[in-house]
């Protein structure tokens, strides 16, 4: 959702997934058009500018990660150097443009990217055996979930000075941080490793 009380997601008519904008405070809908020759559209994050990324999902496991564009009412198509075929995946974006998303290299790791201004930039938290990233906010603050060595997963965060941190839920096994604002609060889910059921949280920043 964006500041604006917009939030970008998509829907399933039987035949097809669409990607859909709902504005909580007129309450109306917008279907963005579908990427031509894919049937699977999921829309991911949205600015307050309406710019927004997903991905499109195809026939024999294809997939592609866009970004619309508002003003020529268009997509672009993106893949990160050095990625595995069809395992882009873009999470959110924020205002000024930074794309942050993971992807799957030749050996089966996923790592985290920021995309700048056609620039990538991988991001592996520290000693993880995966790095997913999820999120970054107009300050450029990331945050996401890894696997650590036992693929226990934590949730973390990262500035853009390259300080990482670890942010898990207290005492639960596994946790995910999924979302972050413009203030540095977060949003996720925790769950034990063997047992029981997920469950939300908000953590806010002490002010």
């Amino acid at each position: 959702m964006n500041n604006l009380d917009e939030a970008i997601g998509y829907y399933d008519d039987g035949v097809a997934q669409h990607t859909v904008i709902y504005s909580i405070p007129s309450g109306n809908w917008r279907a963005l058009p579908d990427m031509p020759g894919y049937a699977l559209n999921e829309g991911y994050c949205l600015t307050d500018e309406d710019v927004a990324v997903g991905d499109a999902f195809g026939a024999n496991n294809t997939s592609v990660a866009w970004i619309w564009d508002p003003q020529t009412r268009s997509y672009s198509s993106f893949s990160v150097p050095g990625a595995a075929q069809y395992t882009t995946s873009p999470s959110c974006l924020n205002d000024k443009g930074q794309v942050a998303g993971y992807f799957v290299d030749a050996t089966g790791v996923y790592h985290g990217f920021i995309k700048e201004y056609g620039t990538y930039t991988v991001v592996d938290f520290p000693g993880a055996v995966d790095s997913y990233l999820d999120g970054i906010n107009d300050g450029g603050v990331i945050q996401g979930q890894i696997f650590d060595t036992q693929f226990f997963a934590h949730g973390f965060t990262g500035t853009s000075g390259g300080v990482f941190t670890i942010t898990d839920y207290p005492l639960p096994d596994m946790t995910a941080i999924v979302g972050i604002d413009d203030a540095g609060d977060l949003c996720g889910a925790y769950w034990p490793t063997f047992a029981g059921s997920f469950k939300a949280f908000v953590a806010f920043r002490p002010e």
